[in-house]
């Protein structure tokens, strides 16, 4: 974790992950039914007798609520391999990139 300190003395957490802040974003929007979110930003993680390491990462997410089928399940997951593909093409960088997949139900979806 990377905090920092403002002027007034007041500490700040830098976030470390995207995860978390878009889970806090959820919670308090319980009501939010579905959501499709893809996002690119800043990251920091602590580095040992260093200020920090600042990243970029990205993240795609689907948020669905409600009971859904198997089926339906399988084929969110595969959407996320495919935007995740067209993200790559897009960048040019789709023959530097091998994605290897384990689950079964998966490449079903796809």
């Amino acid at each position: 974790e990377v905090v920092v300190m403002d002027a007034h003395g007041c500490q700040y957490s830098l976030p470390h992950n995207l995860t978390l802040p878009f889970a806090h974003y959820l919670a308090r929007r319980a009501r939010q039914r579905a959501l499709r979110r893809f996002t690119i930003d800043k990251v920091y993680r602590s580095k040992a007798f260093a200020a920090c390491r600042e990243a970029t990462h990205a993240a795609f997410d689907i948020v669905c609520k409600g009971p859904f089928s198997e089926q339906q399940r399988r084929l969110e997951e595969a959407e996320v391999v495919c935007v995740c593909l067209e993200v790559l093409r897009e960048a040019h960088m789709e023959q530097d990139v091998v994605i290897r997949v384990g689950h079964s139900g998966l490449m079903e979806g796809l």
